[in-house]
């Protein structure tokens, strides 16, 4: 069985009323993402990118 990474970025500051789509269209830009996670609740999202490269360029511009 293929090991799989993942490359997971917290998100915080969100809106318990911004849809999971609006999400994956703003960071979509910088590559693919396999999950996103929200919590409502604690105004956070959790996202998993295939590739670490993706998760860091995320990180770094937002």
């Amino acid at each position: 069985m293929p090991k799989t990474s993942r490359y997971a970025l917290v998100v915080d500051n969100i809106s318990s009323t911004t849809p999971v789509r609006d999400i994956e269209k703003e960071f979509a830009y910088y590559g693919r993402i396999r999950d996103i996670v929200k919590d409502g609740k604690h105004r956070l999202a959790l996202l998993e990118f295939e590739r670490s490269s993706d998760a860091q360029a995320a990180w770094r511009k937002m």
